[in-house]
């Protein structure tokens, strides 16, 4: 029963991840129609076979505008959790494995960040940036560094006295060898769990700045911006911010279910 529990939310992730990157693949070949073709006709037009999401209040296919939205989407989230599983894999190895005053000087500097909401802490950094795609990649990507770093030197803190580690070491393998190819692949099932849970909250961090104005920037497009550009019209268009919603859901819904799958597993 509980192998069969597993194996449905294996799969119905699997799924839906699938679907979101055919849908993110289909859209860099060809999208329907020019992402940012404006039709006055077409001005809020409702799902039609030409058009099977509708058009936005410019006249703009929304099928299409979700292809190239959902990859933005998708890219902020990864570049977003590439820099914080970087620095956080170097500044949780360093610190886990050493530890000392180094550590306790990072760990209450990160403790500081932490004990702030992240969004807070990305609208501060945005509006010292200035909005924008790279600037919402990088504003992300350093709040998100103290909480790889802390799983990261928890992993560490664990493995660093172990036997093996002990018996590398006298037979004089240096530091690096032993922290990075001894002990963090023994830590990857911790940081890919952590990981898909990142790229979830990057995926609603995202959708949150954008959804203020000063995320992606028009005339991009993002599932965050397109949520808040729908949101004038909710009772004109009901299908706008629905569809938007629907697709956003699926993504964060099949990375979520992957995410408790790995947990299982390792459970």
């Amino acid at each position: 029963m509980n192998n069969n529990r597993k194996n449905h939310k294996l799969y119905i992730g699997l799924i839906l991840a699938g679907l979101i990157v055919l849908l993110i693949l289909a859209g860099l070949i060809r999208s329907p129609y020019p992402p940012q073709k404006m039709e006055a006709s077409l001005k809020l037009a409702g799902i039609s076979a030409a058009h099977p999401m509708g058009c936005d209040q410019f006249g703009r296919d929304i099928l299409s505008r979700v292809m190239i939205g959902a990859r933005t989407t998708f890219l902020i989230a990864f570049v977003t959790n590439a820099i914080g599983l970087f620095f956080g894999i170097l500044i949780g190895a360093l610190t886990g494995y050493f530890g000392g005053f180094f550590d306790e000087i990072l760990m209450r500097f990160n403790d500081v960040m932490l004990s702030f909401p992240s969004i807070l802490l990305a609208l501060v950094l945005i509006a010292l940036m200035g909005p924008g795609t790279y600037q919402v990649m990088i504003a992300m990507g350093i709040v998100f560094i103290p909480s790889y770093a802390r799983i990261v030197r928890s992993e560490f803190i664990r493995f660093r006295n172990m036997d093996y580690v002990l018996a590398i070491r006298l037979m004089g393998g240096s530091h690096l060898r032993i922290m990075f190819l001894h002990i963090l692949p023994n830590v990857k099932g911790t940081i890919l769990t952590s990981l898909i849970i990142g790229f979830n909250n990057a995926v609603l961090c995202e959708a949150a700045m954008s959804f203020l104005g000063i995320g992606v920037q028009p005339p991009d497009a993002s599932l965050g911006l397109m949520l808040s550009e729908a949101q004038g019209f909710l009772f004109r268009a009901p299908s706008y911010a629905l569809l938007v919603g629907f697709v956003m859901i699926c993504m964060i819904l099949s990375f979520s279910l992957l995410s408790d799958s790995l947990k299982e597993v390792q459970g």
